[in-house]
């Protein structure tokens, strides 16, 4: 859903919101929801610190599209809920967070599993640098 309190950004500069209250979202869960519902020329996400949250209650990530191509964006509106496909998105995302685990039982894991909850856990950094797109 578009961002009714955005920052503000330069003209062509979209300020989307991914909101999940059900858990946090994984890297690849945001990057496959941008991808086949912001068909955009780049994109940036990240998921702010605790401290900087402004709505600690339900989880969330902010994104910010260049070039957004309206005509093929799925954008839900304001007080609009969508509910994710569990098969499609939150399979996934459990399986990766089990292997994680699984991985760190066995002492070979812990940076993996550091990440598994979408890589906020103590974390001053925005998360998402890697996953922007140009």
């Amino acid at each position: 859903m578009r961002n009714e309190f955005g920052y503000y950004l330069e003209p062509g500069l979209e300020h989307i919101n991914i909101w999940s209250s059900d858990r946090p979202l994984s890297p690849a869960v945001i990057e496959a929801l941008i991808s086949e519902r912001l068909p955009c020329e780049a994109y940036l996400w990240f998921v702010n610190p605790p401290q900087y949250q402004s709505i600690k209650a339900i989880w969330h990530a902010h994104v910010m599209v260049k070039g957004l191509k309206e005509n093929h964006a799925h954008i839900s509106a304001p007080g609009e809920v969508e509910i994710l496909d569990p098969d499609k998105y939150l399979q996934q995302q459990d399986q990766e967070q089990q292997l994680a685990m699984r991985e760190d039982q066995h002492g070979q894991g812990r940076q993996a599993a550091a990440g598994a909850d979408g890589g906020t856990a103590g974390s001053t950094e925005p998360v998402g640098a890697p996953g922007a797109r140009s």
